[in-house]
């Protein structure tokens, strides 16, 4: 078998690995989403480095939910890695972020993070749920429990992600989240978690909107900019919502 072969068999595994054992909080993470919309609440997403990717698959992502403010930190972007790796280890750091996204009582915040238990990861749930806002946390365990508790990476509390949050979906990904082995090569290759990521997260939006239609409401999706018609029809959430999300 040849390794792309191997990785398509180990990514498929994996999302019917989450499929079967994260179905209960799946459920859970889109009724909260929805109930969140109709009440007329954000949805908030933030990611440290390539956490980013479940943000921005999130965000102004055609068939997507509209009213999702994504958190985009330039410290804990991958525009300047080694600063990133650097900051996420700094306690209170995010806490200027959040105020400045402006989170609030009963919205929903989801937080993804590969191994979940650096300071600005842990900080930000903390930040949210002081806010009152409902907490939807996206990491592997077995990453989280693989680090070890003296880790200068950790958060001072020593917590894990899934120890905060109020709903957590396990990715199910490996400590390390590279999953094939090269002949000859010490270490893996080909991380797996970008692709839960997007499992996760759709599975999500996809569900709360089925929600919605179910309860008669109209879920505020986005149309492809590409399709006809896209114009006239995103720009009445554009108009909604703008200057309730920042990066509109």
């Amino acid at each position: 078998m040849e390794l792309f072969e191997e990785y398509a068999k180990i990514l498929i595994d994996l999302i019917n690995e989450i499929k079967e054992k994260e179905k209960e909080n799946i459920l859970k993470a889109a009724n909260v989403v929805a109930d969140a919309l109709m009440k007329g609440k954000i949805i908030h997403a933030f990611g440290p480095g390539h956490g980013r990717q479940a943000v921005d698959e999130l965000f102004f992502r055609a068939g997507g939910l509209v009213p999702v403010n994504p958190i985009y930190d330039p410290g804990v972007s991958l525009e300047h890695v080694l600063r990133c790796v650097l900051i996420e280890q700094i306690p209170g750091y995010i806490k200027a972020s959040i105020d400045y996204y402006n989170v609030n009582e009963g919205d929903v915040a989801i937080i993804a993070n590969y191994v979940g238990v650096d300071a600005v990861t842990i900080d930000a749930a903390l930040e949210f749920k002081r806010r009152n806002a409902i907490t939807i946390g996206i990491s592997s365990a077995k990453f989280c429990d693989a680090v070890p508790i003296d880790s200068p990476m950790r958060h001072p509390s020593k917590k894990n992600l899934y120890e905060i949050v109020d709903i957590f979906i396990d990715t199910h990904a490996p400590p390390g989240d590279a999953v094939l082995e090269v002949r000859g090569l010490n270490v893996k290759v080909a991380p797996v978690t970008t692709v839960a990521y997007a499992y996760i997260i759709n599975s999500i939006v996809a569900q709360s909107v089925k929600i919605l239609v179910e309860r008669g409401v109209e879920p505020p999706i986005w149309l492809s900019t590409s399709l006809p018609g896209a114009e006239e029809h995103n720009r009445r959430y554009i108009q909604k919502y703008y200057g309730k999300i920042k990066h509109l």
